[in-house]
């Protein structure tokens, strides 16, 4: 995605990010997440793009993943998926230490009741 050339041909061409908006039929900011790669061109805007401001199309960021995008969802995915490991162990854990402190208290509570019948 060559962003620079089409910030380079809107400002040739006065093209703000509205005006480009506008002759899209999109949102201002749909136009400035594409200038700065948070989202990318489906193929039919790109064709336009490319056609209003004279670019290649190689040069309009469209929908085609990259290899470094891919990568990111493939580390992201094992980041998520490391924390939910290490969230179930934190909660069977919790869960076990959960048991022992009821038998604990179930244990303590017999024996006030014991104690109490030993009193009367």
């Amino acid at each position: 995605m060559n962003v620079e050339a089409i910030r380079k041909a809107m400002s040739e061409r006065g093209f703000s990010q509205a005006r480009l908006a506008r002759r899209l039929g999109v949102n201002r900011s749909t136009v400035n997440r594409w200038l700065t790669g948070e989202r990318t061109l489906d193929p039919s805007a790109a064709a336009t793009v490319a056609t209003l401001l004279g670019v290649e199309l190689g040069d309009a960021p469209t929908h085609e993943p990259t290899v470094r995008t891919v990568r990111e969802l493939r580390q992201r995915v094992a980041d998520l998926e490391a924390a939910f490991e290490e969230r179930s162990a934190e909660c069977e854990r919790l869960r076990r230490e959960m048991a022992d402190l009821s038998a604990r208290h179930e244990a303590l509570r017999a024996g006030i009741t014991r104690l109490a019948e030993l009193g009367r």
